[in-house]
């Protein structure tokens, strides 16, 4: 059994059994005590083999290892516990018997390392001039990676040696500060951004070490704090596209993921050391604590001018002395108990009245104190995870400046306040007649259970060609079989207009026979999904969408052939195929799956055109029928009507 655990600073042993235990059992535990925890970690592993990696320890406190060490001692014969740490005296408290002192790079690691990414792109007469001066600079990284990516990140966007020389003389390789001492490299990288993307990284400090930072929410915050201009020719969610980009190039953000399917969650993570970094320069502004009832709290640790908390509740209340923050404008708030937030967020909307981002997400929330209407400069609320919030106050529509309420996986919100549509500056919407006047929205825009719920009028009202910045949309009905759903839901999304500059589209659970008129005119189109489709028996000529890359049909239960009509091309009564362009031709992805009546591709049609239909880039072919999936990567061959039949 495999356990990775980031320990962090501080210390938490109820937070590291917690995850010791979800590794264990890929389930969330819901329990507080850690004599509970530890238990339910010994049954896990009692007489099973684990390797267990504590990853990032700081604690010196050998009493504080005890109880988990003790646990850990059921594991059979040959199971290990690997820690990492920047401090011996910690791998001496937690009891390691063998120490590995990890070295700095060679030199000439350290220069293939610099070259892969600052040359990137350069060919050898290029980059033959440079050479003697980037291998003065890496020689001053000490062979640290991070140092050798950072500065190798920076000089890929000099073009000029004059440029590569600044950086070579620059003071501050001289700096003797100690705090500053081990940051010359992200100093130089920090130097060389513009004033708003200084802001935008180091607004980074709010964050938890090893925080998994959400990309889209990271930029709705840049937004909130007013760190991304809007333009005549980009919106604000673009410029922070962008301003993301340029960070993630510099190696301030490391560990991307992207959901290539989706197109939609973009996650990534800081180094500890930039971390530490962003802390640095935001140390009189950015300040975190976390609240016991067996702490008491002085000002002397906060300072009155700061401007972004992260607050962590165990229980009790908030200090009174936290209370005097009065320019904090932004708040995350984590609560480890179920009622810890119950007293203290009616005096916090009360009292912090300068807030532009709040973020109560995961917090357990039961209601929301109407009051919430005095943070007036309000322009970013997460309500989001918080499942037994029932009801938003009527007052939360007076947040004018609201650019996003977040209140996804609030799954017993019964409904929205009356007045939601006053919240005119909002980019992110709830229902089809709220959309009318909100045509500032962006990104993905998703409507659910448009069976129940969905009526032609308010279908009409949203206009959704308007709403130019929306680029995904996902349509979900609710699956419910009968003749009214059929002809329901073909009225519903015909007159449910597309934006248009829309690049993503999903719809699941359709009951209709036919498509709305509108999706050939998608010509911006990169992916569609179609996901359970009952009644569907042909499907419209998809493959004249110059731009689409990824093609999923899934439970298209009636689809019974894959003909010329579906790729769009003419035909004629001599050959049976047109010498029209090909179909599909940005295509990259096909995906086929639980086709019950699917019979036939159609050969002679397929077969006489697949060298265009699947040249480059076509790199992947699956079929999902109930049988081994059969792939075809590059050209060599189709798929025959003997490898499908059913």
């Amino acid at each position: 059994m495999r356990i990775w655990v980031c320990v962090l600073d501080p210390f938490d042993e109820i937070k590291i059994a917690k995850a010791i235990l979800e590794s264990l059992t890929n389930v969330v535990p819901n329990l507080h005590e850690l004599q509970t925890i530890l238990q339910n970690i010994q049954q896990s592993l009692k007489g099973k083999k684990f390797l267990l990696i504590l990853d990032d320890v700081w604690e010196e406190n050998s009493a504080k290892w005890e109880q988990l060490k003790d646990c850990l001692q059921c594991g059979s014969s040959g199971s290990r516990t690997l820690v990492t740490t920047r401090k011996e005296i910690a791998a001496n408290a937690i009891g390691c018997i063998d120490i590995y002192k990890i070295g700095q790079l060679s030199a000439e690691d350290s220069w293939l390392l610099f070259s892969q990414i600052a040359f990137f792109g350069w060919s050898n007469g290029e980059r033959g001039p440079f050479e003697d001066i980037g291998k003065k600079i890496v020689s001053r990284c000490k062979g640290l990676p991070l140092a050798v990516k950072t500065l190798g990140s920076l000089l890929f966007t000099k073009k000029s040696k004059t440029e590569w020389q600044t950086i070579m003389d620059s003071e501050v390789w001289e700096l003797e500060n100690a705090e500053v001492d081990i940051f010359p490299h992200l100093w130089l990288s920090y130097n060389d951004l513009s004033p708003p993307l200084r802001q935008c990284f180091s607004y980074c400090a709010i964050f938890s070490r090893d925080h998994l930072i959400i990309k889209e929410k990271l930029i709705k915050s840049w937004m909130a704090h007013g760190y991304l201009k809007e333009t005549s020719r980009k919106d604000m969610e673009r410029i922070g596209e962008e301003y993301f980009q340029n960070l993630a190039s510099r190696s301030f953000f490391q560990d991307i993921n992207i959901d290539k399917f989706s197109y939609i969650s973009y996650t990534c993570k800081m180094h500890d050391i930039v971390h530490d970094f962003a802390q640095y320069i935001r140390r009189d502004e950015c300040f975190s604590m976390e609240v016991c009832s067996s702490v008491e709290l002085s000002m002397e640790s906060v300072n009155k001018e700061a401007r972004y908390s992260r607050i962590v509740l165990a229980e009790g209340s908030l200090p009174g002395c936290f209370y005097d923050v009065k320019k904090l404008r932004g708040l995350i708030v984590e609560s480890k108990r179920d009622s810890a937030l119950t007293t203290v967020l009616p005096i916090l909307v009360n009292e912090l009245t300068c807030l532009r981002s709040l973020d109560l997400s995961y917090c357990k929330i039961r209601e929301i104190p109407s009051t919430i209407s005095q943070l007036i400069h309000l322009r970013q609320l997460d309500l989001s995870f918080n499942s037994e919030l029932k009801l938003l106050p009527e007052a939360l529509c007076e947040l004018y400046n609201l650019q996003t309420l977040d209140i996804h996986r609030c799954r017993n919100l019964e409904k929205l306040p009356l007045g939601i549509g006053k919240l005119v500056n909002l980019r992110e919407a709830f229902s089809l007649e709220d959309l009318e006047s909100l045509n500032l929205l962006q990104g993905l825009l998703v409507l659910e259970c448009l069976g129940n719920v969905g009526n032609i009028n308010g279908a009409k009202q949203a206009q959704l060609k308007k709403k130019k910045g929306i680029n995904t949309m996902h349509f979900t009905f609710d699956g419910e079989e009968g003749d009214w759903r059929v002809s329901h839901g073909e009225q519903l999304l015909e007159v449910l207009e597309t934006p248009p500059n829309l690049e993503f589209l999903d719809i699941l659970h359709y009951e209709g026979t036919v498509f709305p008129s509108w999706i050939m005119s998608l010509t911006n189109l990169k992916r569609i999904v179609l996901d359970d489709f009952n009644n569907c028996e042909k499907l419209p000529p998809l493959g004249k969408l110059p731009f689409l890359e990824r093609l999923g049909l899934w439970g298209m239960k009636r689809l019974k052939m894959l003909g010329v009509e579906f790729l769009g091309i003419e035909t004629s009564s001599q050959h049976g195929i047109s010498s029209a362009d090909a179909a599909f031709p940005k295509l990259t992805s096909l995906v086929l799956g639980s086709l019950e009546e699917w019979e036939e591709w159609n050969e002679h049609k397929w077969r006489r055109r697949y060298y265009q239909f699947y040249n480059p880039p076509m790199s992947l072919f699956t079929l999902d029928l109930g049988l081994p999936k059969i792939e075809v990567g590059g050209t060599t061959r189709l798929p025959s009507p003997e490898d499908v039949r059913i």
